[in-house]
């Protein structure tokens, strides 16, 4: 039975869609536990594993899980965001719990209100994001009459020296691009909280939304990416140039791009969650064993599809690397 809106939930939190990967859970009496790893080149296989670590340490399975999950829905890296993204979708599903999608701006900006004089009535918080290519994707935040944090701007792309021309002041100012919008003179400051949230700000946000009655569609839930997704353009201009394969970070992107018409074979690269299994069969997908029980976690899938499906083995010389043979 699922908490009511009034009650304290058990909330586990994904955060990857920065530099360094997370998982949290946040417990109803307010204790908690945050896990961090590098997201870099390492997220496919590092998250799932994280997460049934943290869960089987903290006693949590699949009969008692956590009664809300929370996951950072952007901006950030485009692959970070898919793969935490299916996670908690696969988690939500599977558990039959509610999914709340955060903002990675509004959760930021939300703990930088907790810095002194930063409540007060009228207070600014602008969240600046580095994304590449010389531009600034920002959000601007202003406390209400209560206190409470109010998105007054759309987030979006600028010229760094745009958007500090536009700043009024005073205002602080938060996420990874920060520095390079400071103007103390102008009273424009840099919080000196971190430039990116953490698992557990995201945990904490949702878990306050939802008691206060918010609730998401978890089908319909996609990530805010800086620009526009450009993944189905960039396989078919792969396959166009001489590419016999593709390779995706996780079961929803094949899905994604077999939705766009692509037959060529694909592999998931990352290691995958047991719940992302059936839309890794309905994407005919390649799936690469990280570790032992996968396999045996496939050959029941296979065997309900009623058909093999293609693996790859991994076996770890310590190099941490891995790719497919020429010409498979």
């Amino acid at each position: 039975m699922l908490p009511r809106g009034g009650e304290l939930v058990i909330v586990l939190g994904i955060e990857t869609a920065g530099p360094r990967g997370s998982v949290a859970l946040l417990r109803s009496s307010g204790e908690s536990r945050e896990v961090q790893f590098k997201a870099a080149g390492k997220l496919g296989s590092e998250l799932a594993p994280t997460i049934q670590r943290l869960l089987r340490e903290e006693g949590i399975g699949a009969s008692c899980p956590p009664d809300l999950v929370a996951v950072d829905v952007g901006p950030g890296s485009y692959t970070g965001l898919r793969i935490g993204l299916a996670a908690a979708k696969g988690l939500a599903f599977a558990w039959g719990r509610p999914l709340l999608g955060v903002s990675a701006a509004e959760a930021l900006s939300s703990e930088a209100m907790n810095d002194p004089g930063s409540r007060r009535r009228g207070a600014q918080v602008l969240c600046a994001f580095d994304a590449s290519r010389g531009e600034v994707w920002a959000a601007l935040f202003v406390a209400n009459a209560e206190g409470q944090l109010e998105q007054v701007s759309p987030g979006q792309l600028y010229q760094p020296d745009h958007l500090l021309s536009r700043i009024a002041s005073p205002t602080l100012v938060v996420g990874d691009a920060a520095a390079s919008l400071s103007d103390d003179a102008r009273g424009i400051v840099v919080s000196p909280r971190p430039a990116w949230p953490s698992a557990l700000q995201v945990a904490r946000l949702a878990r306050k939304r939802f008691v206060a009655g918010a609730r998401d569609e978890a089908l319909d839930m996609s990530p805010t990416y800086y620009r526009p997704n450009e993944a189905v353009e960039v396989a078919r201009a792969a396959l166009a140039g001489g590419a016999s394969g593709l390779g995706v970070a996780t079961a929803a992107e094949a899905l994604e791009l077999r939705a766009a018409g692509i037959e060529a074979r694909i592999q998931i690269l990352g290691s995958f969650l047991p719940e992302e299994l059936s839309a890794a069969v309905e994407a005919r997908a390649c799936l690469t064993i990280h570790e032992a029980e996968d396999l045996e976690r496939v050959r029941q899938a296979a065997r309900a599809a009623g058909r093999p499906l293609p693996v790859q083995l991994i076996v770890d010389v310590g190099m941490a690397r891995h790719g497919v043979a020429p010409g498979a």
